[in-house]
């Protein structure tokens, strides 16, 4: 998910870059394998904007997957469990601190919050609740999410403070969080009455603002949301295999379409407003990685440039930078990718010319 808080000169200058690289086109990229835990497979879901990753991966014993955090310093650390056999991180934000669900020993899951200084920590279950989900987070750590009753449809979750909060639905019963951007607005999806209908809603404190579903479908969920308030998601039938990513965006939802195929998902969006998330080909016989520019959707492969045989399944997360994190099939094996933006000459030469203008800016007194 995207990382969010106030815009620095760094991030002013990104989107700089990004402006100047629309005139030559997309971007193209170099890609790396970020390896496992010592087993065959692993998962990326998560990116920050200093490059730090967090996923899953099968261990050498193998068996059920474990969280990690990988950076280019310590490389993928193992972040353990709640007593049970079983974890899976979603999210990091600029500060390091992930979040995700994990297996108790009695088998349920719980939310997590892990850091390197603290290790791994419960984040309970509100009452009324057996299995909660912890999905993202945003700068100061506000975490969303998640929980299940012991029958019956999840319900979305906010951290306040040391506890969950319980987010209202369109009436029905059915709410996930699954998003939070600086300001703490929340995106995912919420039931009307009956359930039957679902939107991408967006929280705002306790109230809930209906964000709608593109025509034709009878379900829609936000996926992630930037500073601008700006969503992208997915619309479809509930979880079946269908369904077109989206963007909201001033109170309109565009659709996004596809990379020829039925089905696309869109999964994260930026600061620079740009969409990264995964397209149904017009083979439909895999799955490929997107990344949403300048109103056009690209296949993500065909923007790398060092990864011959290898086939990028998802695009899971983008950073400030651009960088992309998700999922790519290497000789059989899925395994978690880090993609990182190689700038056009022209490119880096409008973004040195704008840092100093931002800069010399900065420095002026303000205007009278």
């Amino acid at each position: 998910m995207m990382m969010h808080g106030r815009k620095s000169i760094a991030g002013i200058c990104t989107m700089l870059l990004f402006t100047a690289a629309s005139l030559a086109g997309p971007p193209q990229y170099a890609v790396i394998d970020l390896g496992t835990l010592g087993g065959t497979a692993s998962r990326a879901s998560g990116l920050n904007d200093l490059g730090q990753v967090t996923g899953w991966s099968q261990t050498a014993a193998g068996g059920d997957d474990r969280a990690y955090y990988w950076s280019p310093e310590t490389g993928m650390l193992n972040l353990g469990t709640l007593g049970g056999t079983r974890s899976l991180a979603y999210d990091i934000n600029n500060a390091g601190q992930v979040v995700g669900q994990a297996k108790l020993s009695s088998g349920f899951w719980r939310g997590f919050m892990w850091q390197l200084s603290t290790g791994i920590t419960d984040l309970g279950t509100p009452s009324g609740t057996i299995d909660s989900v912890a999905r993202a987070l945003n700068g100061s750590g506000q975490a969303v999410g998640f929980a299940y009753p012991s029958s019956g449809n999840p319900r979305a979750l906010r951290r306040v403070g040391n506890s969950w909060q319980t987010l209202p639905t369109l009436g029905g019963t059915y709410g996930a969080g699954q998003a939070i951007n600086a300001a703490g607005h929340v995106v995912g999806s919420a039931g009307m009455a009956g359930d039957a209908l679902k939107d991408a809603v967006m929280w705002d404190g306790g109230v809930v603002n209906d964000l709608g579903r593109l025509p034709g479908w009878s379900w829609a969920s936000g996926l992630d949301i930037n500073d601008f308030d700006e969503v992208v998601g997915w619309s479809g039938h509930n979880y079946d295999m269908d369904g077109h990513a989206f963007r909201w965006s001033g109170g309109v939802m565009s659709d996004l379409g596809t990379l020829g195929g039925s089905t696309s998902r869109a999964y994260a969006i930026n600061n620079a407003g740009l969409v990264t998330g995964a397209s149904m080909t017009a083979s439909g016989a895999q799955w490929h990685a997107f990344l949403y520019y300048d109103d056009v959707m690209y296949d993500l492969n065909d923007l790398v440039l060092n990864a011959p045989g290898w086939e990028i399944l998802d695009a899971q997360d983008i950073n400030a930078s651009g960088q992309i994190v998700g999922n790519v099939l290497i000789g059989g094996q899925i395994h978690a990718y880090l993609a990182t933006p190689i700038p056009e000459p022209g490119a880096l030469a409008l973004l040195a010319a704008g840092a100093i203008f931002v800069l010399g800016r900065r420095a002026t007194p303000r205007d009278s």
